[in-house]
């Protein structure tokens, strides 16, 4: 029943639906088998490009906008996407297992912009997302033409 009202926002390059609107709120829907690319901001003000993949409930990723990822060997950590549409990214680092929670703010010509954080209560990082190279790399270079000024 869901799928049939949800509308498509945005689809991956092998044409699985990534992202979808469903009751006026945007949600994630499924990753398996695509490359995707993020830019976000680090801790110390810089600008950061990633390609990422997904498999099997999950995902790695390298630094670089590449159009797949290079092959290699990579840390890999689980995600999900919750009843909701946010997307969770599970990420075990030492003794602990730590949570970080996506959720879709805007969708706006194939940029999806995220709210971030370690609960869904406290979403105060912002990240953006994209299933298409040149637009992620176009945004990443208007970011860091901004932060050179």
């Amino acid at each position: 029943k869901q799928d049939e009202e949800a509308q498509v926002v945005l689809k991956a390059a092998n044409g699985q639906t990534v992202v979808e609107m469903l009751d006026g709120n945007y949600r994630y829907k499924d990753f398996e088998g695509t490359t995707t690319w993020s830019v976000f901001q680090n801790a110390s003000g810089g600008w950061q490009i990633r390609t990422g993949f997904h498999e099997n409930g999950q995902t790695f990723g390298t630094e670089g906008a590449h159009d797949q990822l290079p092959e290699g060997e990579y840390p890999k950590h689980a995600y999900e996407i919750d009843d909701d549409g946010v997307y969770v990214y599970i990420y075990k680092w030492l003794e602990g297992t730590f949570v970080t929670y996506y959720k879709i703010e805007s969708v706006d010509n194939g940029v999806v912009t995220s709210r971030f954080g370690r609960s869904l209560d406290n979403l105060d990082g912002v990240s953006y997302f994209f299933t298409d190279r040149k637009t992620a790399v176009e945004f990443f270079d208007s970011r860091n033409a901004l932060s050179n000024y």
